[in-house]
Formats: structure tokens, sequence, C-alpha cells
């Protein structure tokens, strides 16, 4: 069984074609810039949020059914707090 050896969830990755504006997009919701770096041509950066961490990466081929699909799943408080901002 899968509970046997998962344990938790460790980072979500999400492509995107502009990180400077996923960055500013996340941070305004609560997430703090924990570390970014240079992999070859894309810049990665790791975003968290209490015991959430996002892994954004600038790939220029990014899909955004990929960000709805996260967004979606956001919780309602991330939310307020952005709408207050």
């Amino acid at each position: 069984m899968m509970k046997n050896y998962v344990t938790g969830l460790q980072h979500i990755g999400i492509p995107t074609n502009d990180i400077k504006k996923s960055l500013e997009f996340y941070e305004k919701l609560g997430f703090e810039n924990i570390y970014q770096v240079k992999n070859g041509a894309e810049t990665v950066a790791f975003l968290r949020y209490e015991n959430l961490t996002l892994e954004i990466y600038e790939n220029g081929a990014a899909s955004s059914v990929t960000a709805v699909w996260i967004i979606l799943r956001l919780t309602q408080n991330m939310w307020k707090s952005c709408m207050r901002k």
C-alpha cells in the first residue's frame, strides 16, 4: 500500500513562462521565497507557506492549465489574505 511508503508531500513543481510575475503572485498570497537559483537556462525558486513548498521554474513552455489547477486548490484563507493586500 502507498501509505507504507509515503509519509507526506515534499513540494509541488509549477512551470511558468514569467518567473517574476509568478513570484509576485505567490508572495501576495503569503508565500516566502526561500531559495532561488539558475539551473542552466531555467530560473528555479522555492516558495514556502507554512508546511507547503512550491517549486516555481521558468521554462518558457508552461501551460496555464497547470497554474489554474494549483490555484483552485489553494485554501480559502490564502485567497482572503490576497484580496486584502
